[in-house]
């Protein structure tokens, strides 16, 4: 795997880091004037860059950019409920690196985190470590909402609920855009299911034994890949 540098915008074929990307690429790769990197910024392009300045902020000249080819077939949306940070942190990684296009925080009845914008900001910023990790050049979207709005979600809904017994339920995919609500560390309360239901989500198991947030929303979205 190559280094992979994040950069924020392109101006006029010039990139440049900010300090931290800038420390990697000089300090700890000892890079050069003119050495070539792959950097992104989000696009879906994967770019080819020539080092121009050695600086704490250094700048590069875009060579090439090609589309990335690791892209998924499936649009996945996760609606996670507040879960503490080290579990958060771990399941924005790991879906970073499944492909998940978008990922809604939302405040559910048994959640005992909270999440604010600069918690968000951090999250991101792990969010943009993992791209860099699995060679993704597009990063999901975070968003954050004090309740899930269902009517926002656009194609199928599956719900991950300890209570649903049969494991090989099917799961019908009619679109290419799939939602995938996972819920905190105490679970859903009975009036939340309900609600869910009524918005037509579809329950599913994610297997016989209760599974900590972040893996379960790594089975949910691998579940649902096997039926794309």
């Amino acid at each position: 795997m190559d280094d992979r540098y994040f950069f924020d915008k392109e101006i006029n074929g010039i990139v440049v880091l900010d300090k931290n990307e800038s420390s990697h690429l000089l300090k700890v790769r000892r890079a050069k004037i003119n050495d070539v990197v792959t950097g992104f910024c989000g696009d879906g392009y994967d770019y080819k860059l020539s080092i121009l300045t050695a600086e704490k902020n250094c700048s590069l000249k875009v060579i090439d950019k090609v589309l990335n080819t690791k892209i998924e077939d499936l649009s996945i949306t996760v609606c996670l409920a507040y879960i503490k940070n080290d579990a958060l942190t771990e399941a924005v990684e790991n879906l970073t690196a499944l492909g998940v296009n978008k990922i809604i925080l939302f405040s559910s009845k048994y959640s005992v985190a909270k999440i604010d914008d600069d918690k968000k900001e951090k999250l991101i910023h792990v969010a943009i470590q993992s791209c860099k990790q699995c060679e993704r050049a597009t990063i999901p979207v975070i968003e954050i909402q004090k309740n899930l709005d269902l009517k926002t979600l656009k194609g199928d809904i599956y719900l991950a609920y300890e209570n649903e017994t049969n494991f090989s339920k099917q799961i019908n995919l009619s679109s290419n855009k799939v939602n995938l609500i996972i819920g905190p560390e105490g679970g859903f309360s009975i009036e939340e299911v309900e609600y869910f239901k009524k918005h037509n989500a579809n329950l599913i198991s994610l297997g016989k034994t209760i599974l900590r947030a972040p893996l379960a929303s790594v089975v949910g979205v691998c579940r649902l890949k096997e039926h794309k």
